[in-house]
C-alpha cells in the first residue's frame, strides 16, 4: 500500500539552455539569471523535498546549488561538448537513499548509456561526484526516460539494433544488469527524438525523425508492447520525391487523455513548418488517434522542440528563444488548451533543444499494514518485539504503552523492552521518512504467572471430604500425589501440593488436611420466634471458635430466599410467614490455630 505522492518540489528548479533558470516554488514560474550552464541539448536539475536546488548538469559539468562547479564535477565525460552537452539526461535519486543521485546520460554520438553518481552529503551539503561515466549498454538513439513502478524505476532506452526498447530496473540497490527487451518493429526506428511516459506509467510515447507512436507499458515487468504508429509523417512534395518531417517533443496531459507533440522540418525544406499538435487517446486505435489530430499552433520555422509537464501545465521549449511556451489547460481539447507562445520570459537566457526531464517521483509509503509480534510476552522479562514492515523509513519512535519511548533507526526492526506488569498495552509506532510522519497502533497482551489459592489448612471431620475446585483455565498441572484430576475431593489426611505450568512460569500452593472424630462443635436450633421479645429471635449456629458463617435459607418450594455470610451472620425471618424452612450453613472454626470447616443442613421452624 502506498500513500500520497511526494509533492514534486524536487522539480521546483529548472536549469536549461543557455543560462536559463526557472523556479516554481511560488506556484508560478519565476525566471532567474544566475545559471552558469550552457546546454543546447541535454540538461537536468534536481531539488530536495523542500524545493531547494541541489545541482544541475549538462552531462559534461555539474554545478551545485551555489552555482559553482561541484567537486569532481568538471569533466564527467571526454565525449561531451561543454556547450552542447549530452543528448539526453535524467537525474534520479537512488530510491530511499536520500543523498545519492544518479545522472543517466546518452551522449551526442548515441553510442552508449552512461551514469555518474553524486553524494550530496559530501562537502557540507554541496555534494561531490563519487562515480563518473560508467557505461551501461550500447544504444542507437537519444531515447531515454524513467518510468516509476512502486518502489523502483525502469530506465528505458533503445536497443542496439534499433528495433526495440530496453528497460533496466533501478531500485534501492542501484541499477540491475539484466535488462528487459521489448521488440517494437520497423515502423518507427528509434533514431533521435524522445520517449515519454504518462503519469501512471501504463503508456509510453516515442518520437523519431520519421514519426511517432504510442505503446503499452507493463510497469510490473518493464515490458513495452502494442505499438500504434500515430503518424509516419512521410509525404510527397510534388512529383515522386519523398520527404518527411520529424516528431520531437512529447508530453501527456496530466489526465493522460491527450498527448502533445512538436513537429519540425528535419530536412529544412522551405515549405515545411514547425508545429504543436494534440492527439486524443480516448480510443486507442490508429485511425481514431490520427483523426483526432488538432494543430494547436504553427510557426514558419523549425524551432519547436521539447515539451515537459510541470504541475497542471505543459511547457514548450523553443530553440534560441527568450520565451517558453505554455499550454495552460492541457486537459482541454483543441484551442481550449490555451497555448501561449510567450508564456515565460527567460530574460537574458536562451532556450535550447531540451528541458529538464520531469522524472517521476516515488510516492511516500504508508505503513498502515505494519504490525508487530513478540515471542516473549511475560511480565518482568525482556520482550523481543519484531516489526514486520518491508517499506523504507528513516526512523521509528516506539511508544511501548507503559510510559516508555525509544527511537530506532532504519533498518533496525527488533526492539527489546521489559514490561513490569501484565496487562494490555497499546503500542504506537511513529514512522519518520523524508520529513513525513505516519503512525500505526497495535495492542500487545503481556501475561504473567496466574496465582491460585488452595485455601487455609483444614481440620475435617472423619467421613467428610474436602472438595477443592480450581479455575478451568489451568491446562497443565501436577499434584504431588500424582492425581490426574485437577478438581478433587480430599478424603485422606496429608500435605497436598499443586504445581501449575504456565507460559510465563510455574506457580505452586500447598494445603494440609487432617481429620478427626468430630463432636458437635456448633448447636443449630430447630425453631425460633422472631416476635421482638428479645428471646430466641434469630436463627444462627451457636458454639466456640466460630470465625465465619455462610447461611442459605430456602422456602418449601426450594427457592433461595435469604443468603448472608460473615463472622456474625444470622437470619431474622423479618418478612417471612410462620412455617418450616430449609437451611444450609457452612461454618468455619479456628481450633487452636487450625482452621476447620463443616457444612450442616436441615429444617427450622419459624414460630410467630
Amino acid at each position: 500500500m502506498w500513500g500520497q505522492l511526494i509533492a514534486q518540489k524536487e522539480l521546483d528548479n529548472w536549469h536549461f539552455g543557455n543560462k536559463c533558470a526557472i523556479s516554481f516554488g511560488s506556484g508560478m514560474p519565476t525566471t532567474h539569471d544566475n545559471s552558469k550552464m550552457n546546454a543546447i541539448f541535454g540538461c537536468s536539475s534536481i531539488s530536495d523535498f523542500e524545493g531547494k536546488l541541489l545541482f544541475y548538469t549538462n552531462g559534461k559539468r555539474v554545478w551545485n546549488h551555489a552555482n559553482k562547479l561541484m567537486e569532481d564535477g568538471e569533466d564527467l565525460s571526454e565525449n561531451v561538448n561543454p556547450v552542447t552537452g549530452s543528448s539526453r539526461i535524467i537525474i534520479i535519486p537512488l530510491p530511499y537513499a536520500k543523498s545519492i543521485y544518479y545522472i543517466f546520460t546518452i551522449e551526442r554520438n548515441f553510442d552508449s548509456l552512461y551514469y555518474s553518481i553524486i553524494d550530496m552529503k559530501m562537502n557540507n551539503g554541496f555534494g561531490k561526484v563519487i562515480t563518473r561515466h560508467q557505461s551501461v549498454a550500447k544504444v542507437t538513439s537519444s531515447h531515454l526516460c524513467a518510468i516509476q513502478s512502486e518502489e523502483m524505476y525502469w530506465i528505458v532506452v533503445s536497443n542496439e539494433n534499433r528495433q526495440g526498447l530496453v528497460s533496466y530496473k533501478f531500485n534501492r540497490n542501484g541499477l540491475e544488469s539484466n535488462p528487459i527487451q521489448s521488440f517494437i518493429g520497423k515502423e518507427i526506428l528509434p533514431n533521435g527524438g524522445h520517449i515519454s511516459g504518462n503519469s501512471i506509467g501504463n503508456q509510453i510515447a516515442i518520437s523519431t525523425i520519421n514519426g511517432f507512436g504510442i505503446m503499452d507499458f507493463d510497469v510490473s515487468k518493464g515490458k513495452a508492447s502494442n505499438l500504434i504508429v500515430v503518424d509516419s509523417l512521410y509525404y510527397y512534395n510534388g512529383g515522386t520525391t519523398q520527404i518527411y518531417r520529424g516528431a520531437y517533443g512529447l508530453a501527456f496531459s496530466p489526465d493522460n487523455r491527450f498527448i502533445y507533440t512538436t513537429v519540425f522540418d528535419n530536412n529544412k525544406l522551405s515549405d515545411l513548418i514547425s508545429g504543436l499538435y494534440q492527439y486524443d487517446l480516448s480510443v486507442l486505435n490508429e485511425s481514431s488517434i490520427k483523426n483526432s489530430e488538432i494543430i494547436i499552433d504553427q510557426r514558419g520555422y523549425w524551432g519547436y522542440a521539447d515539451l515537459q509537464t510541470r504541475g497542471d501545465s505543459i511547457y514548450l521549449d523553443v530553440m534560441s528563444s527568450d520565451f517558453l511556451g505554455i499550454i495552460g489547460k492541457p486537459n482541454s481539447k483543441g484551442l481550449a488548451a490555451q497555448f501561449n507562445f510567450k508564456g515565460v520570459y527567460l530574460k537574458s537566457g536562451r532556450a535550447g533543444f531540451n528541458l529538464p526531464v520531469a522524472l517521476p517521483i516515488l510516492p511516500i509509503p504508508n505503513w498502515s499494514n505494519a504490525y508487530i509480534k513478540s515471542k516473549e510476552k511475560c511480565e518482568g522479562k525482556s520482550a523481543k518485539i519484531t516489526l514486520f514492515e518491508s517499506r523504507i523509513f528513516d526512523s521509528v519512535r516506539v511508544d511501548f504503552g507503559d510510559g516508555v519511548f525509544e527511537t530506532f533507526l532504519y533498518p533496525d526492526t527488533t526492539f527489546n523492552h521489559v514490561y513490569l506488569k501484565r496487562g494490555i498495552y497499546h503500542v504506537q509506532i511513529n514512522f519518520y521518512y523524508y520529513g513525513y510522519l505516519d503512525s500505526v497502533e497495535q495492542a500487545l497482551i503481556i501475561k504473567g504467572v496466574m496465582p491460585f489459592d488452595l485455601g487455609p489448612d483444614r481440620l475435617m471431620c472423619k467421613g467428610k471430604g474436602l472438595y477443592l475446585e480450581l479455575s478451568s483455565t489451568i491446562d497443565s498441572f501436577q499434584w504431588n500425589d500424582k492425581s490426574p484430576v485437577l478438581n478433587r475431593n480430599i478424603i485422606e489426611q496429608g500435605e497436598y501440593i499443586l504445581t501449575t505450568f504456565q507460559q510465563c512460569g510455574n506457580y505452586e500452593d500447598t494445603v494440609i488436611v487432617d481429620f478427626e472424630n468430630c463432636i458437635n462443635l456448633a448447636f443449630i436450633p430447630n425453631a425460633f420466634t422472631p416476635n421482638n421479645d428479645q428471646l430466641n429471635g434469630v436463627f444462627r449456629p451457636v458454639g466456640t471458635g466460630i470465625t465465619y458463617v455462610d447461611i442459605e435459607i430456602y422456602n418449601r418450594w426450594g427457592e433461595l430466599i435469604f443468603k448472608e455470610e460473615g463472622p456474625h451472620s444470622f437470619w431474622a425471618a423479618s418478612n417471612e410467614p410462620a412455617g418450616v424452612y430449609m437451611y444450609k450453613i457452612q461454618i468455619t472454626y479456628d481450633l487452636k490455630g487450625v482452621t476447620r470447616s463443616e457444612i450442616k443442613a436441615g429444617t427450622v421452624h419459624v414460630i410467630r
